[in-house]
């Protein structure tokens, strides 16, 4: 707890950006999140076809959860590659940098799908090269983009 006092202390006369969790006027307290201030922020920014560049938080059976800009997006476990990937240790791991196009953005419910397979020139690209993709992943994205602006569209 007292770790929390000295953090709080190292706050004071800094400006944050905070979401509003609960006000409870009958006790004079103040629920607030940073970081939900955060992903609101980002939710705000983010657009469909977007490259972002982030970390691996965690693996999960169905995906990777990749967290970006103070935000959290999955990785399916279908949209890695275009090839069928058995096992995601056999890509990531937790830590690792990578870079995904934004696939969907769901305000409602909180989620963002992210997609590594867009990048891929081949089927098991990124299982073989994944430090090319990754390296060339600003300028793959560009063609990305046109073509999930062209779904929208259509």
């Amino acid at each position: 707890m007292a770790n929390r006092v000295e953090d709080l202390d190292t706050l004071m006369g800094n400006t944050i950006n905070v979401a509003f969790l609960e006000v409870d006027e009958e006790n004079n307290k103040l629920l607030l999140s940073e970081r939900n201030a955060a992903r609101a922020l980002v939710f705000g920014k983010l657009t469909k076809g977007e490259l972002i560049e982030g970390t691996i938080a965690s693996l999960k059976p169905f995906g990777a959860f990749v967290d970006f800009q103070g935000a959290s997006g999955l990785l399916h476990i279908k949209q890695i590659s275009k090839s069928y990937i058995s096992a995601l240790s056999d890509v990531f791991k937790v830590g690792d940098a990578v870079k995904a196009v934004v696939l969907n953005i769901d305000d409602e419910r909180g989620r963002i799908a992210l997609s590594t397979q867009v990048l891929e020139k081949y089927p098991g690209e990124i299982l073989k090269d994944m430090a090319t993709i990754m390296a060339e992943a600003e300028e793959r994205a560009k063609n990305v983009t046109k073509t999930l602006a062209e779904g929208d569209a259509g």
